[in-house]
């Protein structure tokens, strides 16, 4: 695994961490600001990650304010997309796949939108608003730059725990501060609080541009869902990219949904995905 960086077209430096090799090229986009590093250490391994080296080139990225990438804004979605579009650019090896984790999903529908010349086809895995997210958003809840640090890392905890599930469920105190301490690593807490604070009414936003047909991908898009019943933010997103003529397959994989990053949920998956990934297009080596 080697780590690479390049510059987003605002000057600002972002990287990934590159394994596997091959086409095709999956840039995989968590929930920001998480890593791959704060996905290890809530996880414990990123074993199942790894099994995706076997689908080709794998690039863990890690955008604006994460990890090894610059601390430095803004954390809107569009320019998040511009980050991931930089880095698929610099791997240069279709077809492309933007591979989006949570809210990582909409900012892969946006890199797919924008930059249709760049990637080929998008993963929208496990959809989903977290119930942290959501509450800060509420009308009654008080406003994420209204919390003091110790109460914005319970919000930063609970977000985590949606994400990867089975790593942080009935997790010991001393657990608990040490994936919070790796977290802080990976992005500080004036990261997290204005990332926080953007990422509702980036996703109003883009709900509204989706149901006007104006931001609706044209690739192919493969959404990874828990079951038949989806909750109200997915069902939504899902709703209106069908409605906007995406060409959308839906796969129900609930082991992988429920635990994240599981090794053997991660085998069931590669199985699912390579179908897919094998029917989109390939470029022409004649024509390079």
């Amino acid at each position: 695994m080697s780590y690479e960086t390049v510059l987003a077209p605002d000057g600002v430096r972002v990287g990934y961490e590159r394994f596997g090799a091959g086409a095709p090229s999956i840039c995989v986009v968590p929930a920001h600001p998480l890593s791959a590093r704060a996905l290890q250490a809530a996880e414990g391994s990123l074993a199942a990650i790894r099994q995706f080296a076997e689908l080709g080139l794998i690039a863990l990225s890690e955008v604006r304010g994460c990890g090894r990438s610059d601390k430095h804004g803004p954390y809107d979605y569009r320019s998040l997309a511009e980050d991931v579009a930089a880095i698929c650019a610099d791997i240069n090896a279709p077809p492309t796949v933007v591979w989006g984790n949570r809210s990582g999903s909409l900012i892969a529908l946006q890199v797919a939108f924008e930059h249709p010349e760049t990637v080929d086809g998008v993963v929208l895995d496990t959809l989903s608003i977290t119930d942290a997210v959501s509450d800060l958003v509420a009308g009654d809840s008080p406003k994420i730059n209204d919390l003091s640090d110790r109460e914005l890392d319970n919000v930063v905890f609970r977000t985590v725990a949606a994400t990867v599930q089975e790593g942080t469920q009935g997790a010991t105190d001393e657990e608990r501060e040490r994936i919070v301490q790796e977290l802080h690593r990976a992005a500080p807490l004036e990261v997290w609080r204005e990332s926080i604070a953007v990422a509702w009414e980036d996703q109003v936003d883009y709900a509204g541009r989706l149901a006007s047909g104006d931001a609706v991908p044209r690739q192919p898009i493969i959404a990874l869902v828990p079951g038949p019943t989806l909750n109200g933010p997915a069902q939504q997103l899902i709703g209106l990219l069908r409605n906007g003529g995406a060409n959308l397959t839906i796969a129900e994989l609930p082991n992988w949904c429920r635990r994240l990053h599981d090794p053997a949920s991660a085998a069931e998956l590669v199985a699912t995905l390579r179908p897919w990934l094998d029917q989109l297009p390939r470029p022409d080596p004649a024509a390079s």
